[in-house]
C-alpha cells in the first residue's frame, strides 16, 4: 500500500569523529572557508562561520531542470 503523504526524508549526520576532524582542522587553519551548497542549513552556517572566523562561499544553482 502506497501512503497518501509522502514520509519525510531521513535525517542524515555525519558520524561525530568526522565533525570533530573538521572542527579541529578548521579551528587550526589561517584563512578557512566553508564551501557550502544549496541544501545548507543558513543557521548552522552562520554559527559556524561565527564561531571560527571562516569565510562561508555559497555555490551557485549551476543544474538546470
Amino acid at each position: 500500500k502506497v501512503s497518501a503523504v509522502p514520509l519525510p526524508p531521513p535525517v542524515s549526520l555525519p558520524p561525530v569523529q568526522i565533525v570533530r576532524n573538521a572542527i579541529e582542522t578548521i579551528k587550526h587553519s589561517e584563512r578557512p572557508l566553508v564551501i557550502v551548497g544549496k541544501g545548507h542549513d543558513s543557521t548552522n552556517t552562520l554559527n559556524l562561520t561565527t564561531a571560527s572566523s571562516a569565510t562561508a562561499l555559497p555555490l551557485p544553482n549551476i543544474i538546470e531542470k
